[in-house]
């Protein structure tokens, strides 16, 4: 069934080996499928002629769909061998732009590359949409463990935080929170930060300025963190909950040294507890860079602005796509789990 110009809704949760999507039809149809959350679809070839195989996996997918994709080869350790672009497809039966005899005789595995992200290939062989046509309007629920992994394998932002003089260790020191009060060897997690850069200003616990933002110190400071590789700033200043402006001043400096991403913490988490408030902006600063980049990726994917896209944050409540950062992201797979 070829996809209508009608609006169809979407709801898709992406973890980290598997995405489940469901899809409302124009005709209120619900329909489902579960794809390999890296976008490839793993199939058995069976070597029909020299170029021509078919494959059980892809039968129900309508005439033409995987046109524009690629035939990927793997040896037994997962390395790429061969890549064939498809050319033509039908009831399971594709056709490469060239021979398959020795690659599909040798004791190789065998996947379907349609370079697309798993969610948007997952609506499209739904709706039965071929890979060389445009999508139709859609409304998208999406729940995503990419920040989530991001934050557990430690692959996110390279971030440096600038906090307050002489809080610079702040993080390290914490709350003096122990979960295992009396173990002698405390093995501390991976620190998310490259470099920390004490900032000179104060504010009093009224929000009034003590020391007003040394600019020309600030600046070498941020210079320094940027050419150390640092491209994602986490803002963490004394009492700024109350008084945002030496935050804010210091974000159109890091700016203007060339900072890709920063994140503030009188926005990200207005909160009067300075450890919580930094480890805040310090996650959000991490992690927001990939969640960015992988949203706006989608959106392209779907057909840009024609698609209407909502994240699910770690409540379990949706966000639309432009406003969703890192630090709502943690939860949002498990909790897209449970509200589905």
């Amino acid at each position: 069934m070829r996809a209508s110009s009608a609006e169809f809704e979407a709801w898709i949760d992406v973890g980290g080996t598997f995405t489940d999507c469901y899809v409302r039809a124009a005709d209120q149809s619900l329909r489902r499928c579960k794809l390999l959350s890296s976008g490839l679809v793993p199939i058995t070839p069976e070597l029909i002629s020299a170029a021509i195989f078919s494959a059980a996996e892809l039968r129900h997918d309508v005439d033409g769909f995987w046109v524009g994709a690629d035939l990927r080869v793997l040896d037994l350790q997962s390395n790429e061998v061969a890549r064939r672009p498809i050319v033509a497809s039908s009831q399971g039966r594709l056709t490469c732009d060239s021979e398959l005899l020795e690659l599909i005789a040798s004791d190789f595995r065998f996947e379907i590359d349609a370079r697309l992200e798993a969610p948007v290939l997952a609506v499209r062989r739904l709706l039965g949409c071929p890979l060389r046509e445009p999508l139709p309007k859609l409304r998208v629920r999406l729940g995503t463990t990419r920040g989530t992994n991001a934050l557990l394998t430690r692959q996110g932002a390279c971030t440096a935080l600038a906090i307050t003089a002489p809080f610079t260790d702040l993080l390290t020191i914490g709350d003096q929170t122990r979960p295992h009060l009396f173990e002698l060897g405390i093995r501390r997690s991976t620190p998310l930060l490259q470099l920390v850069a004490g900032i000179d200003e104060r504010l009093n616990a009224q929000g009034e300025v003590l020391q007003p933002l040394a600019v020309a110190q600030a600046r070498s400071q941020l210079m320094r963190a940027r050419q150390a590789g640092c491209d994602s700033l986490a803002i963490c200043l004394m009492h700024s909950y109350l008084n945002p402006a030496h935050e804010q001043l210091l974000e159109n400096i890091a700016r203007e040294v060339g900072f890709e991403f920063i994140s503030r913490s009188s926005h990200v988490a207005p909160l009067i507890e300075f450890v919580a408030r930094a480890q805040t902006a310090v996650v959000d600063a991490y992690i927001s860079p990939i969640i960015r980049s992988y949203l706006a990726k989608l959106i392209e994917q779907f057909g840009g602005q024609r698609t209407q896209l909502q994240v699910m944050t770690s409540a379990g409540g949706l966000t639309p796509w432009q406003e969703y950062s890192g630090k709502d992201s943690i939860l949002s797979g498990p909790a897209g789990g449970v509200v589905g």
